[in-house]
């Protein structure tokens, strides 16, 4: 019931994404807690859920997430009076240790891979998104997110000012993340030629609209 109410509490203060990754923790993975009293939940407690979730081999990340997620329940239910003090701000959070085999599986490309990768792309749309990402290490979202007029040819440079997840453009969530990035003359190259090859396709398919 708390969580219900935490959930109606944050969802006009959300994104509408972020609240929807609240609102699956709270129906997939609280389900020991959900029928204790809430001043029944003690630390222990806590930490007892903690371990049987990696115990079941989840994802280290996905635990300290959905820990954040319960932290913020929790400390809305002190907030409100209904407990005297948050058990999972003092519970021992998960560790990392050392997996030698994960880390081999990472694998960072070479620019000979790069170029590979680019020369063997056949779609120009691609090869350009895939370039604009090796050269300015801009998350996926912010990719998504760009428009023609974050491009400025005369200064070389692409502009950050919002991401674009699930169907939706959202500005960024820090002023850090509002940022201008300097490009190189290859990429602005391929960033013309397709900003001209665009342009085009989007006057054939008016064309095919007013011809139906």
């Amino acid at each position: 019931d708390v969580a219900k109410s935490w959930l109606e509490y944050k969802e006009t203060r959300l994104r509408s994404t972020t609240h929807g990754v609240y609102e699956i923790h709270c129906r997939i993975h609280y389900n020991e807690l959900v029928d204790m009293k809430i001043d029944r939940i003690t630390t222990p407690v806590i930490e007892k859920w903690i371990t049987k979730r990696q115990a079941e081999g989840m994802n280290i990340n996905t635990i300290r997430k959905i820990i954040v997620s319960l932290n913020q329940i929790f400390a809305y239910a002190v907030r409100h009076k209904y407990i005297a003090s948050n058990p999972v701000r003092d519970a021992e959070r998960p560790r990392k240790t050392i997996d030698h085999e994960a880390e081999e599986k990472i694998k960072i490309l070479t620019p000979e891979q790069i170029r590979a990768l680019l020369e063997a792309e056949p779609e120009q749309k691609y090869k350009t998104l895939y370039l604009t990402a090796i050269m300015t290490g801009s998350r996926e979202g912010e990719l998504l997110g760009l428009k023609w007029q974050d491009v400025d040819f005369n200064k070389k440079q692409i502009f950050i000012k919002r991401s674009y997840n699930h169907g939706q453009f959202f500005a960024p969530k820090t002023r850090q993340s509002i940022r201008a990035i300097d490009i190189a003359p290859t990429l602005l190259k391929e960033l013309a030629q397709w900003k001209l090859t665009s342009a085009i396709k989007e006057k054939e398919r008016e064309k095919k609209r007013s011809e139906s």
